[in-house]
């Protein structure tokens, strides 16, 4: 029973940080893309895209989960199984870094090479 309970908490935890990332980014993001007229058409893609990419990086952790075994969790506690699911966290937050970066790379790209075709 515990086990299913760490599970829980730790696809809670992923959904909140997921959408806290996604919420905190999906506005300014808008904004970027809105800023370069010849861009303004893939606003919404590249934020769909950005939304789609760090929700299923999310679905993956989620699914790659290994908490404790019905043996181990029968010896442990709630707080054990709490702390278990936020140690967990940090290999969502890592791929989430890394896309970040990535995507954060890719925009910049983008800009320098429309760069030259902002509106006056």
């Amino acid at each position: 029973m515990l086990s299913v309970l760490c599970f829980m908490l730790y696809a809670v935890l992923v959904s909140g940080v997921v959408a806290a990332l996604i919420g905190f980014a999906r506005k300014p993001m808008f904004e970027l893309f809105r800023a370069n007229a010849h861009m303004a058409p893939g606003a919404r893609f590249y934020v769909r895209a950005f939304t789609l990419v760090i929700a299923l990086g999310a679905v993956s952790a989620v699914a790659a989960y290994h908490g404790p075994c019905a043996e181990q969790a029968q010896d442990m506690t709630f707080w054990d199984c709490l702390w278990r699911a936020f140690d967990q966290l940090q290999h969502v937050l890592l791929v989430a870094c890394l896309f970040l970066l990535g995507y954060v790379l890719l925009v910049t790209f983008l800009f320098a090479v429309l760069g030259r075709y902002r509106d006056e």
